[in-house]
């Protein structure tokens, strides 16, 4: 019997992981925007993981970005957070409320509660630099492995928003208060080696953008242990066919890390969150900040271009 088919969508890949096939990789795949969080890729990354979760022949998912084509690996970046463009001004004067885009808040919302009751397991591979939400929804995967020296940013106050995906609730517990207020409030980046000393990260392995997902995957699968069956594609790896892992009880245990108690918890924060964020989004606070944002990106792409000459 053939694995299940993989689902194709516009903003993001699927791919077996070919040693092991109950592992996929989940690409973002928006490269020339950096991976931005339009409404497209928040719809394809929340269907790919309900898909996901509901195949029984997918056991975990890792996921990563993919680069933009010319990047050097140093400006790798595997997701750019929210995306913003000139079109969020369009119409208003300075000074003028942003009304928010509801469909945008509830897609972020929804890719935040499919995280949070993902049943499987759940790895990012953050093979470049991350930004936003990229970075706050970190803490809702099982595991996290990430680059030397990338840069974490949250930069919330800088564009006029708030915290976000479950953030205002996994980051004290995770970074403790003082390195949680550098980040949200003040919108100062970490490295992943000062995350990685606080528990926010799992991993930090001498590896490139290319090589990490492959990293993670390989890891995930001498972890979990490779059975024989596993080199036929005729032949569906089953749960109880792994040599050095029970993944039932790998599942039992996280369900009894996401407890009732924690899923209500989490859930709460991302309603508190989407709820405060619909309340910025409608004041000029975020006319402001996606303003100087915008200035900032114009300012940096005239000094390329100058450099250039």
């Amino acid at each position: 019997m053939p694995y299940s088919k993989l689902p194709s969508f516009t903003a993001l890949a699927l791919s077996r992981y070919r040693p092991l096939p109950t592992l996929v990789h989940l690409e973002l795949n928006v490269p020339k925007t950096f991976n931005a969080l339009s409404p497209t890729l928040f719809r394809d990354w929340t269907r790919a993981l309900r898909w996901a979760a509901e195949t029984d022949d997918v056991h975990a998912v890792v996921v990563s970005g993919r680069g933009r084509p010319g990047s050097t690996p140093e400006k790798r970046v595997f997701c750019a957070g929210m995306a913003m463009d000139a079109s969020m001004l369009e119409g208003r004067g300075e000074g003028e409320a942003q009304a928010e885009d509801p469909d945008t808040s509830n897609l972020a919302g929804a890719l935040v509660e499919e995280l949070i009751r993902f049943p499987k397991c759940l790895a990012a591979a953050i093979n470049g630099h991350a930004f936003g939400l990229a970075v706050t929804i970190l803490p809702l995967h099982d595991l996290v492995f990430a680059l030397p020296g990338r840069t974490f940013k949250t930069p919330f106050a800088e564009l006029g928003v708030c915290a976000e995906g479950c953030s205002s609730v996994t980051f004290p517990r995770i970074l403790g208060p003082a390195l949680t207020t550098k980040m949200m409030m003040l919108s100062e980046p970490q490295t992943a080696e000062t995350l990685a000393a606080r528990g926010f990260l799992s991993v930090v392995p001498d590896a490139t953008p290319d090589s990490l997902p492959e990293y993670a995957l390989s890891f995930l699968a001498e972890r979990f242990g490779i059975p024989e069956c596993a080199a036929d594609p005729d032949t569906v790896v089953e749960s109880a066919d792994y040599t050095n892992l029970s993944l039932e009880s790998m599942m039992a245990t996280k369900r009894l890390l996401r407890s009732d108690e924690e899923l209500a918890r989490l859930r709460a924060a991302n309603a508190r969150e989407m709820e405060e964020l619909g309340r910025i989004a409608a004041s000029p606070v975020f006319l402001a900040g996606v303003s100087r944002f915008l200035a900032k990106q114009q300012a940096k792409k005239a000094a390329a271009a100058s450099a250039r000459l």
